[in-house]
């Protein structure tokens, strides 16, 4: 009566398993469920269907190699079974070391160390340089002075002033048609002291510069001074744009997406400088 109920409870777990995998293949879930590489075993991850799989498998391999008379070919189908069940199950084994192998593999951005590099020093003259403020017409290189790059146009401001120049009434609106034949202000977007729109909240977005603050920038990559300096917003670091897209493509490296802006104010004289975002994605 034991051996009877147990193949009984066997059987049942079985179907119970067939009806669950059978769900979610309807659903286009089992791939996703199942069969990936892709998941952890975690609280969140970690679900009824997927314990029970672990119990399935050993089940079919104790049937596929255990004492009972079972005749070659069941044998062999509960081998097969078993053997297409252990697939995800090593998929889950081996995402629990996911973390610690992407750790070893993955490479981080060269960057500067800002607390080490050496300073520009300078007083402040009447001259005008390219390193001012085109807010407060100061220059960016002093001491005291904090340099931040504008998201959406990739100059560079001190950062009290483009704050308050942002904070203030610098918003650009249109006149849109109503159902009611009147016409309705619409939002477009904040201007720049050079009347640039910045219409999304990323355009208007603040990053530190102090890159700017170098007695002779170069970049971490190359060592050397820049051509075309672009500034990365993933790392707040400047990098030259050669330079840092063969490092992005040829390395494994943390992020899998840079997003590149022109850092304007590091520029050589007289160069033709870009106005376009780069978005570099693995």
């Amino acid at each position: 009566m034991s051996i009877y109920l147990q193949h009984k409870i066997e059987n049942t777990i079985d179907f119970f398993n067939f009806v669950c995998y059978t769900i979610l293949y309807k659903t286009n879930r089992y791939e996703e469920s199942m069969t990936t590489l892709n998941f952890a075993l975690d609280a969140q991850k970690y679900t009824v269907c997927r314990a029970l799989l672990w119990g399935n498998c050993a089940g079919h391999f104790k049937k596929a190699f255990g004492s009972e008379a079972l005749s070659g070919g069941h044998r062999f189908v509960h081998l097969l079974i078993a053997a297409l069940e252990l697939i995800p199950i090593v998929g889950q084994v081996a995402s629990l070391f996911e973390t610690a192998i992407i750790r070893g593999l993955t490479t981080k951005l060269p960057a500067h160390n800002f607390t080490t590099i050496e300073k520009f020093e300078g007083t402040q003259g009447d001259d005008e340089t390219p390193f001012d403020c085109t807010i407060c017409y100061e220059d960016l290189r002093l001491e005291g002075k904090t340099p931040v790059i504008l998201e959406g146009d990739g100059r560079t401001y001190e950062k009290d002033s483009i704050e308050n120049w942002l904070n203030t009434d610098h918003t650009v609106v249109t006149k849109v048609g109503s159902d009611d034949g009147n016409s309705d202000e619409k939002f477009v977007g904040k201007t720049t002291p050079l009347n640039l729109v910045l219409d999304t909240p990323e355009k208007q977005r603040l990053h530190s510069n102090r890159i700017v603050q170098m007695k002779d920038p170069i970049c971490p990559i190359t060592k050397e001074a820049f051509k075309e300096p672009y500034f990365c917003v993933e790392n707040g670091q400047t990098y030259e744009k050669e330079a840092v897209e063969r490092f992005f493509r040829q390395n494994f490296t943390v992020h899998s997406k840079l997003t590149l802006i022109p850092n304007r104010i590091l520029f050589p004289e007289n160069s033709d400088i870009p106005t376009e975002t780069i978005v570099l994605e693995k």
